[in-house]
């Protein structure tokens, strides 16, 4: 049998291989569209890939084989919500989050054991329900015989109303300086990875002084640079606060509100510092005001996309030779492309949540 391996450029590469299409570390990159024969489904592989020794499709057995390393890092969605099951695992850090439209896995190996082999058989569509994110279906049988995983967080509470946010950059519009704190001043941070409870490094530091001078972390807490449980309960504030889910560690949506204008909190943990109130946004062009809910990606088809395609025209970065379809393709994608740079996001080419919570400001 023959797989299909779609990436972002449309490229297709059939590699058959008897039982198993095997994809190496250098095909399987950022925005890979994977096609599971088990089921029919598409699966996206997601941003901050890390230490990927293997990746195959194991028809005989139907699952893929992730080779991993002591410090790998592995993402995967699906628009079809399908749940996850991971067997043969002996990294501690896996998670499988529900979202409202895509379940996403988390695969974290980060200090973890030596090279093995993680089997992952995805589910039917629909399978994974209601919000928030969990351990996952994982089993042992690794190299230092499994464990039991974490137990999953509390169902997430209904997200503040966000403080109103400024308006995305238009191209060759200079934006507005945003207004300065009194006290005190936030410093030039540049979020970059993923964090999560386990995590040790000075970005960590970063985030945990940036949660309290926004009055989501207590004052009485000297930050340290360990994820602990009070900085992913801080997170979960912080994303409530900013209209995201509210799981606890920090992802792409995360990461771009942080290193955008986030709201200060309304109650904060301990004395919060003095914050100038935001500006309010001027009216984005392109008619009545879109929320954007789901997750687009080159092959999308439906009005939320022409919506997408109007509002990049409006804002200047899709041609006003093209005519909004419905349908996202090469164009749309690399419009995409230029608002996320204008925005400081990931240039991926496709709309997740990072780039939802942009678009909908």
């Amino acid at each position: 049998m023959k797989k299909f391996l779609y990436v972002a450029a449309m490229i297709v590469v059939l590699l058959p291989l008897s039982a198993s299409a095997v994809f190496n570390e250098v095909g399987l990159e950022s925005g890979t569209i994977l096609n599971f024969p088990g089921n029919g489904l598409n699966y996206l592989v997601g941003s901050s890939l890390r230490g990927i020794q293997s990746f195959a499709v194991n028809d005989s057995a139907n699952r893929f084989e992730l080779g991993v390393t002591a410090n790998s890092l592995f993402i995967m969605s699906s628009e079809n919500k399908s749940t996850f099951t991971v067997t043969n695992n002996s990294c501690n850090g896996v998670s499988i989050e529900c979202q409202s439209d895509k379940s996403v896995m988390t695969i974290d190996c980060s200090n973890g054991p030596s090279d093995h082999t993680i089997y992952i058989v995805p589910g039917a569509a629909n399978t994974c329900s209601g919000t928030g994110s969990s351990g996952g279906n994982t089993g042992g049988g690794g190299p230092s015989g499994g464990g039991s995983q974490p137990p999953p967080p509390p169902p997430a509470a209904k997200p503040a109303v966000p403080a109103t946010p400024a308006t995305p950059a238009v191209p060759g519009v200079s934006a507005a300086k945003p207004a300065v704190p009194a006290t005190p001043a936030t410093p030039a941070v540049v979020f970059k990875s993923q964090l999560q409870q386990g995590s040790n490094n000075s970005e960590v530091k970063a985030l945990q002084e940036k949660l309290q001078q926004l009055g989501f972390l207590a004052k009485d807490i000297t930050p340290n640079g360990n994820f602990g449980p009070k900085t992913a309960e801080a997170v979960r504030k912080f994303q409530a606060a900013n209209a995201l889910a509210q799981v606890g560690f920090v992802g792409p949506g995360t990461r771009a509100a942080l290193n955008g204008t986030p709201a200060v909190a309304s109650t904060p943990a301990a004395s919060a510092p003095a914050s100038a109130p935001a500006a309010t946004p001027a009216p984005a062009a392109g008619g009545a005001a879109v929320t954007f809910k789901s997750f687009m990606a080159v092959g999308s088809k439906n009005d939320e996309v022409k919506s997408l395609q109007i509002k990049l025209q409006a804002l200047g970065f899709l041609g006003k030779d093209v005519t909004p379809t419905g349908y996202f393709g090469s164009k749309t994608s690399e419009a995409v492309k230029k608002f996320q740079a204008a925005n400081g996001i990931d240039q991926v080419g496709f709309v997740g949540p990072g780039t939802r919570a942009v678009l909908n400001k």
